[in-house]
């Protein structure tokens, strides 16, 4: 019950102990006046009118005509002269109903009970009978009544200007507890606000127990998540240039090799400093080892400017000399393999004057169906040749067949535009269960029926990517979902793409088209977590437009950016799905891999969070995860279904 309504209940339950202790004591006090004052008035009529029939005649009519006089114009409700013998002589009553007036509840609550007015009538020095007056007390009750009435409708008055002015003042003092409630609430949706501290005493220190609530909970999330960022880092990268290490590069392309789509066309790249030992002689620790950063910075660099032509690129160094790139969803790998070509080549001018740096590069795509020896063999091949050259030069794979059947772009923007505007944007769904193997949600993969022929995501991701309808096919896919909802009873995960949140008109018609949906909270929306860190704030607004439609929001291939958790948890995000990459590494025995998401876990689960696996490959291994805390699981190991 609110304060509001608890004041209200006080301030009636007072005003009706008050009325009623005010009403009895004034009631009493009237009543004993009336009564008081009626028998006065019974006590002196009687005894006038017995001294005007004693000083009369005694004719019966005489006697009757003043008695009759006397009642008429005296207010009496009975007069009556007995005999001696107490018989009755004469009677004059007068019987009137005041419960038109007065209600006969409160005349029998208020009963006035006035004494009767007795006087001797003599007749000479006989007595003549006995004179018996009762006044009507019907005036008093009248009266009583009255005053009762306008007591309680003062009251009420009173009772109600009372109660409006208390809230107004109970809310000018709680409204530190409004700001209280909403700090709770924000912490409870993993959101640390400070409140500004009033003037009160006693709220005073409610709310700066809750700001220094809030300020521990946030710095123990920070302090966990920079631990954890620290570990993760520790345990995936090369501690000189920063990029990935072998272990985890390798666990990134098996990974990449496990995918479901094996349509998805991908690409590597492998440079290797030529001479290593030499260089490391000629130019010295130190400065081999700027070399050496200095490479990975400007593969770093190639990689981000040409960062929309693929989904996701990873940098590792596999060795001393070796450097290699993963870039998944691309389709024109030359034209990075060229770029990357001439930043290298640029960069090692610096050191032209000291010695002639060699670094043979070569660049190949592969498909999901390809496996980790072979694409190693291939591109060994290539680097071989590379290094034939004695020189600095990129040699690409001239494969035909990875090319596309649709030779450019105007075939593929046209087949995409009307694959979009046609509804040919379907969804194949894959299972996503609990860590009981109890179906949690459905997730939509993405696919393009043309021409009776189903594309996979990876066929026609880059080129959409390239030509900027990526927006356009989330919309798509998304009315597809919704347009299916009603035959689905299951919850379902839809994937987004960041450029879907950056183009405000197609986000501003996704997010419509939930609010005219009557199944938008059983959608999850998710979205890459790499994405997400480099543009937070058009995430942020995102969450702020759909999570009041019911539809819940997490991170998909989660893993690098526990570290921004701090930023992250603020967001009101409902779960998350760790890479593919770990869990692999878990399934593996990677003790460092699992205390590094086991410690996820329990910063996810500090801050309300689902923590769901990618990729699992074994359903048996469902009970290993549930051990380190996640809370659920996908991949190929569990059993698809469309």
């Amino acid at each position: 019950m609110s304060l509001v309504k608890q004041l209200w209940i006080a301030i009636v339950g007072l005003m009706v102990l008050v009325f009623f202790a005010s009403f009895s004591i004034s009631t009493l006090s009237a009543k004993g006046y009336y009564i008081e004052q009626l028998s006065l008035k019974n006590s002196d009529n009687a005894n006038s009118l017995a001294l005007m029939l004693s000083q009369m005649d005694k004719d019966e009519i005489m006697v009757e005509l003043l008695v009759a006089a006397q009642f008429d114009t005296g207010n009496y409700k009975k007069i009556e002269l007995l005999d001696q013998n107490g018989t009755e002589r004469l009677v004059k009553t007068h019987e009137y109903n005041i419960e038109a007036d007065v209600p006969n509840w409160f005349k029998k609550m208020v009963h006035i009970k006035a004494g009767k007015g007795v006087a001797q009538v003599q007749d000479g020095w006989k007595q003549y009978g006995t004179l018996i007056v009762e006044s009507d007390d019907r005036f008093a009750y009248e009266s009583l009544w009255e005053t009762t009435r306008q007591f309680f409708l003062w009251f009420l008055v009173a009772a109600l200007v009372l109660g409006a002015l208390g809230t107004w003042v109970l809310r000018i003092l709680t409204r530190p507890l409004e700001d209280v409630v909403e700090q709770a609430e924000a912490i409870g949706g993993r959101r640390f606000i400070t409140s500004k501290e009033p003037k009160t005493l006693e709220f005073n220190r409610l709310v700066r127990a809750m700001n220094t609530l809030s300020d521990r909970v946030r710095t123990m999330l920070e302090n966990e998540s920079r631990r954890l960022e620290e570990m993760r880092y520790k345990n995936q990268h090369d501690a000189l240039t920063g990029l990935a290490n072998r272990d985890f590069f390798i666990s990134k392309l098996e990974t990449i090799l496990a995918d479901e789509d094996k349509n998805t066309c991908n690409g590597m790249l492998l440079l290797r400093v030529a001479d290593l030992l030499t260089v490391n002689k000629t130019l010295g620790h130190q400065k081999t080892d700027l070399l050496l950063k200095g490479i990975a910075e400007q593969m770093d660099n190639t990689i981000k400017q040409h960062s929309k032509e693929f989904d996701e690129g990873m940098l590792g160094r596999l060795n001393g000399s070796d450097f290699a790139v993963i870039l998944t969803n691309i389709d024109d790998l030359s034209s990075v393999a060229k770029a990357l070509e001439v930043f290298i080549s640029t960069y090692l001018k610096n050191y032209e004057s000291q010695l002639s740096v060699v670094l043979p590069m070569a660049a190949c795509s592969f498909k999901g169906d390809a496996s980790r020896p072979n694409l190693f063999q291939k591109i060994d091949s290539l680097l071989v040749s590379a290094e034939s050259e004695k020189r600095t030069n990129m040699v690409v794979e001239d494969s035909e067949a990875q090319k596309s059947v649709l030779k450019n772009a105007d075939e593929w923007r046209e087949m995409l535009v009307s694959a979009i505007s046609s509804g040919e944007v379907i969804a194949q769904l894959f299972p996503v269960v609990d860590i009981k193997n109890r179906l949690l949600h459905l997730e939509a993969m993405m696919r393009l029926q043309v021409e009776g022929k189903i594309l996979s995501a990876g066929e026609f991701l880059p080129w959409a990517r390239r030509l900027n309808l990526l927006p356009q096919l989330d919309l798509a896919l998304a009315e597809f979902i919704l347009s299916q909802e009603q035959d689905q009873p299951q919850d379902i995960a839809i994937n987004l793409s960041i450029e879907t949140l950056k183009d405000m008109q197609q986000r501003d018609i996704l997010v419509d088209m939930l609010k005219a949906s009557k199944y938008a909270d059983r959608l999850w929306l998710e979205l890459p977590e790499r994405a997400i860190l480099d543009n937070l704030n058009y995430f942020v607004e995102f969450c702020g437009l759909v999570k009041p439609l019911g539809c819940k929001v997490g991170l998909d291939k989660a893993g690098s950016g526990f570290g921004n958790i701090s930023h992250l948890q603020e967001v009101g995000l409902d779960y998350i799905k760790i890479d593919a990459v770990l869990i692999q590494n878990i399934t593996r025995n990677n003790q460092e891999t699992e205390g590094f998401v086991r410690g996820a876990c329990t910063l996810g689960h500090s801050i309300g969070l689902q923590l769901i696996a990618e990729g699992l490959q074994d359903i048996s291994e469902l009970n290993h995860l549930e051990g380190i805390g996640l809370d659920g699981a996908t991949g190929p190991g569990i059993q698809t279904r469309n």
